[in-house]
């Protein structure tokens, strides 16, 4: 009997995030679409969102995998305003601590602003997440209230915290950055196939019918959208409507 093999290059968790996000973004942009495919009504869509989210139940556990999807699209959707965040308290160190470069090092190496914020700023999701993490874990109350008397706002470093916390509460570094992928039989594996599949095929024809909207159109792209949460796709083709066609 010949092995059933994954028609997708990403770990079994990615494709299901990249999918369920792509089915978010069609849903959001029902009402557009259906004028050009009347089948996609809310019960299609609303179908589809139930399949892979009991597909990512396969892998995590039920109790797992809806806060992983909560906070990797909560990710996708905020990540602009995060980097705005912390592009702005990278730039004030610099500017505050600019006459002592030796305390300035030790501040943006303590935070994890040398060590994952330029992989972070070119929308590496993992980077970001590790930033999120190593600057909630590592501002002291000393430094806290150092930026906080140069003139940070309070309210933007509990911005900071309260992103990690959200990422925390999923766990979503323990497990999404791990890239689980377990030995899953081949009727397990058919069905993730199968999902793909149907997914792409919403891709596809939305990706056409945004064809004059760059952005709405990204958000039916599936290596833009997996690149958010990992820059570095197996194919790193994201030019062509080729790069959201199942892989041969």
């Amino acid at each position: 009997m010949k092995k059933i093999q994954r028609i997708y290059k990403t770990k079994d968790v990615s494709m299901l995030m990249v999918a369920a996000t792509i089915i978010e973004n069609a849903i959001r942009h029902r009402e557009t679409l259906q004028q050009f495919r009347s089948v996609w009504t809310g019960d299609f869509f609303e179908t589809l969102k139930t399949d892979i989210d009991d597909a990512v139940q396969k892998i995590l556990g039920q109790d797992r995998a809806k806060d992983l999807r909560k906070a990797t699209q909560y990710l996708y959707a905020h990540q602009q305003e995060i980097l705005f965040e912390l592009s702005l308290l990278k730039t004030q160190i610099h500017q505050d601590f600019k006459n002592q470069p030796d305390k300035k090092q030790e501040l943006l190496t303590t935070l994890g602003f040398n060590q994952h914020y330029p992989k972070a700023r070119k929308k590496n999701q993992e980077a970001l997440i590790q930033l999120l993490f190593r600057f909630k874990s590592n501002l002291t109350p000393q430094w806290k209230t150092e930026l906080l008397e140069k003139g940070y706002p309070e309210t933007s470093l509990d911005k900071i915290f309260a992103y990690a916390e959200i990422i925390k509460e999923a766990e979503i570094q323990q497990e999404f950055l791990k890239g689980i992928r377990k030995d899953h039989s081949a009727e397990t594996i058919q069905l993730y196939n199968d999902l793909y599949l149907r997914v792409i095929s919403v891709a596809n024809i939305a990706h056409k019918i945004f064809s004059d909207n760059k952005t709405i159109q990204e958000q039916f792209s599936f290596n833009k959208i997996y690149k958010t949460y990992h820059f570095n796709p197996t194919n790193p083709s994201d030019e062509s409507e080729d790069e959201i066609l199942p892989n041969s």
